[in-house]
């Protein structure tokens, strides 16, 4: 279980580091994709435009629509053995399910990979 929790640990260390450079390529190509796909669509008797219009949208999306996603599926990607891993070691209280409980604290069991929650 140490090694578990171990990799939990650097996982979440990775993960910090890896989601600010994630945010921060995020928050430049955003606005740019926004102004692209609100900009106004010419008319359909100008049809010249109009492809030239699609055009520029079709790339602007995968020059810088398409990496955001790659990075994204990347992370998850790495991420997902550890998930697996975690999900097949913990065991969920039953008493988390009930619906008057679900409004509380959440109490992480030291050594069990449990979580409970209790009342406020």
């Amino acid at each position: 279980m140490d090694a578990l929790n171990a990799s939990i640990d650097n996982a979440f260390s990775t993960l910090g580091l890896l989601l600010v450079f994630i945010f921060v390529l995020f928050d430049l190509r955003f606005p740019q994709i926004t102004a692209k796909i609100e900009a106004e669509i010419p008319d359909k008797k100008r049809m010249k435009e109009r492809q030239i219009h699609r055009r520029e949208l079709r790339k602007c999306l995968w020059q810088k629509g398409l990496p955001l996603m790659l990075v994204y599926a990347a992370v998850v990607y790495l991420m997902l053995p550890l998930l697996v891993r975690v999900v097949a070691s913990s065991r969920l209280d039953p008493r988390c399910l009930r619906k008057q409980e679900f409004q509380g604290i959440p109490h992480f069991l030291p050594g069990q990979n449990t979580v409970r929650l209790e009342p406020y």
